[in-house]
């Protein structure tokens, strides 16, 4: 992951995801923790690798598995959250691989090219990241 931004007094941090080539980094995408909430200890996840030749090289999954430490470990969260368009296959894949769990759908929620879509609801508590394996939520970097 890439450089940071953010502030917690407004509630989000979001940080971009770069890969690294031997002539320089180049960014990809972006990965974050938004809608922050101090006092209830929880947060929203989201991802987006806007770069389509970088889809299905682990990079989304690297990157979540970072912010999900972040968020648990650093920022003390008790749960982080997310909503997926039932259509990403790629993104729910993602979100299960990591340790998302499934917690309810939205039927016909978002109207896209023409279709009504359902929403996909998950979320993560704190002992579950805790429960995973050390592979299931390390980051190979260093």
């Amino acid at each position: 992951m890439g450089r940071g931004m953010g502030c917690l007094g407004g509630k989000y941090i979001t940080f971009l995801i770069e890969v690294m080539y031997k002539a320089g980094n180049r960014p990809i995408g972006s990965v974050g923790l938004s809608d922050v909430k101090a006092n209830d200890h929880n947060a929203s996840f989201g991802i987006d690798i806007g770069e389509k030749e970088c889809w299905g090289k682990g990079y989304g999954t690297e990157a979540a598995r970072l912010i999900l430490k972040y968020g648990f470990e650093q920022l003390n969260l008790h749960r982080i959250y997310s909503e997926v368009w039932s259509f990403n296959e790629r993104s729910l894949r993602m979100h299960l691989k990591v340790g998302f769990k499934e917690e309810g759908r939205q039927r016909e929620a978002v109207y896209k090219n023409g279709t009504y879509h359902g929403i996909v609801m998950f979320g993560m508590l704190k002992d579950e990241w805790g429960k995973l394996e050390p592979t299931e939520r390390d980051s190979p970097l260093p």
